[in-house]
């Protein structure tokens, strides 16, 4: 006010998410604030705006610096305040949030783990149970069955009477949000046991048992048994590490396979997308089954030993639905029509925490007439693009498949084409998914469900009102169940056959005439808001769909499985696609 620059507050947003850069700090005492001045990417070094003076980088700089500073010397003039304030803040009398119960429990296994390592590293108190408890006395999370009268030893327990415990309800809770998604700046569900995929129950009082501080699981070479009989070694897929050391193994020469159907093996069923490993080998990699046994373990996960191809029912191991992975090499597509956060986000997971073989490859590129010429790569000083040298090539999601279209024209679709038929894997991710519809790219044979037609009496109505009944009607990011076909490629890993996925304004897709993998369950929201309308709409429409065209396949997401890299448990899924998907 004192310089007469023009702001505005609280407009759009809000403090419902608690991962935000001033929610988050808010629950640990500090008084969270944002100043906000950026123009959004495209502002630059000036942003020009009609009827008002320019905008600069060097006066947004100035601006925030003011900000900032007014903001300091204000807090240190109200130091008292601000320290009793504080002080207040950590009372024993406020660590537990209205409604929130005496603790919540999750089973033991390694998703828990991962659940518990994240809370850790944050300041929350995580402890585990010395002896089993029973579930008669505890409350399931939504879509929770329970399997078992007890709980094991192990199972993790997080009290909520504890420093943190404000924030432990925040992030274990499925909250009730409030009925009306324009209040909404960002999503209204993330209650981590969904995120995570694990079962969770809330206690009412702390358990009677002993128990202790969780500790990180020590890492360990676990013994396989493997001898001079040993024919194959045998993993489960239940964890991301699981078909990622597949993947590892794979790009060091290994043969790895998987099988398509289920099988009983030494006393125990296996699901489909068990991993195989024979001893039989490549001469780059070939030796004795302990040089093996070291390989496997070294590519984190825990397999057995076995000692014969045949097994006492389903498929046996050298079965036609036993199938050798591809090694894996992914091109990510990058340019105008992609959303930076949805590239990063891929490239986070496949590249970094995955260790596969990744491309970013420029829209433009893929859109060049192979060919000599001045639209050529070869015309513009670039190397060719082969496309045949990637097994999987994902369009990630952007402003919508107009975009892609655009982007790409006739020749980058041609040549999208050709690599499908030709055996490769092609994922669209939301944007990307709808470009590879039938109204869009005809990549597909699969639709777009129509926008449902406004009403008279909505036309009718004044654009404000319009408006805000649209903004009320938009699904804001909100966790849904899903079914999950664990017979398909894209739902190995997910055993129960359910999972949770994150909507935040799908693409719609129409059910498929076959590969219809993932399907939005008629169940209600398990956290955040969904319109009525969406309520009724969604249930049975896919959320993922595999496609067979030619030789090869294309993957279809409604909506980003990596989103933001807090979908822990939907990280199997974006792999199956990547790592998994057959083709030549």
């Amino acid at each position: 006010d004192s310089r007469g620059w023009s702001y505005y507050t609280e407009e759009d947003y809000d403090l419902f998410y608690p991962g935000y850069g001033d929610s988050w700090p808010s629950f640990y005492g500090a008084t969270g604030m944002t100043y906000e001045q950026a123009g959004g990417g495209k502002a630059g070094v000036v942003l020009e705006r009609e009827g008002m003076e320019p905008l600069t980088l060097t006066g947004r700089v100035r601006h925030h610096l003011l900000a900032a500073m007014t903001t300091i010397e204000t807090a240190a003039e109200r130091r008292r305040e601000r320290l009793a304030d504080f002080a207040a803040f950590w009372s024993p009398a406020t660590r537990i949030m209205p409604g929130a119960p005496a603790a919540y429990l999750v089973p033991p296994s390694r998703a828990a783990g991962d659940l518990a390592a994240l809370l850790a590293r944050q300041g929350i108190q995580v402890d585990t149970l010395d002896a089993a408890v029973a579930v008669s006395s505890l409350t399931p999370y939504p879509g929770v069955q329970p399997l078992a009268d007890s709980l094991p030893s192990g199972t993790l327990l997080l009290r909520s009477d504890q420093p943190l415990g404000r924030y432990l309800a925040a992030l274990m809770s499925p909250g009730e949000a409030p009925p009306d998604t324009s209040l909404f700046y960002d999503i209204t569900g993330w209650a981590l046991p969904f995120l995570y995929d694990v079962p969770a129950y809330r206690a009412a009082r702390g358990p009677a048992v002993a128990t202790a501080g969780w500790q990180p699981p020590r890492p360990g070479v676990p013994s396989l048994g493997a001898d001079a009989k040993t024919v194959a070694f045998v993993w489960d897929y239940a964890a991301p590490e699981d078909v990622l050391a597949a993947a590892r193994l794979q790009a060091v020469g290994y043969r790895v396979q998987v099988a398509e159907r289920a099988l009983d093996l030494e006393g125990k069923r296996r699901r489909p997308g068990t991993f195989i490993l024979p001893v039989s080998q490549p001469d780059s990699v070939a030796g004795p089954p302990a040089e093996l046994e070291r390989a496997i373990t070294s590519a984190g996960t825990r397999p057995s030993a076995v000692s014969s191809f045949h097994t006492a029912s389903g498929v046996d191991l050298g079965s036609g639905h036993v199938r050798t992975l591809r090694t894996a090499r992914v091109a990510l597509v990058g340019g105008p029509a992609v959303h930076p956060a949805s590239l990063g986000a891929a490239r986070l997971l496949i590249e970094r925490e995955s260790g596969v073989d990744v491309d970013v490859i420029r829209l433009e590129d893929l859109a060049a007439a192979p060919a000599t010429g001045p639209d050529s790569l070869d015309g513009r000083g670039r190397e060719p693009l082969d496309l045949a040298a990637y097994s999987a090539i994902v369009l990630p999601d952007g402003p919508g498949a107009d975009a892609y279209a655009s982007a790409l024209g006739h020749t980058g679709r041609e040549r999208l084409a050709d690599y499908i038929d030709a055996g490769g894997t092609l994922i669209g991710v939301r944007a990307g998914a709808a470009y590879l519809a039938v109204g869009e790219s005809g990549l597909t044979e699969i639709e777009l469900v129509e926008e449902p037609h406004a009403t008279e009496d909505e036309r009718r109505a004044p654009r404000a009102e319009r408006e805000a009944g649209e903004e009320r009607q938009r699904i804001p990011g909100t966790l849904l169940a899903a079914v999950v076909d664990t017979t398909s490629t894209l739902g190995y890993g997910f055993p129960d056959g359910a999972a949770a996925v994150m909507a935040r304004e799908p693409v719609e897709l129409a059910l498929a005439d076959g590969g219809n993998a993932w399907l939005y369950a008629d169940l209600d929201p398990l956290a955040g808001y969904l319109p009525p309308a969406a309520r009724e709409r969604l249930p049975g429409t896919p959320y993922a769909v595999l496609a067979e065209r030619g030789r090869g396949h294309v993957v279809l997401f409604a909506d980003d499985p990596a989103f933001r890299g807090i979908m822990h448990a939907l990280k199997k899924l974006y792999l199956n696609a990547v790592l998994l998907v057959p083709g030549s």
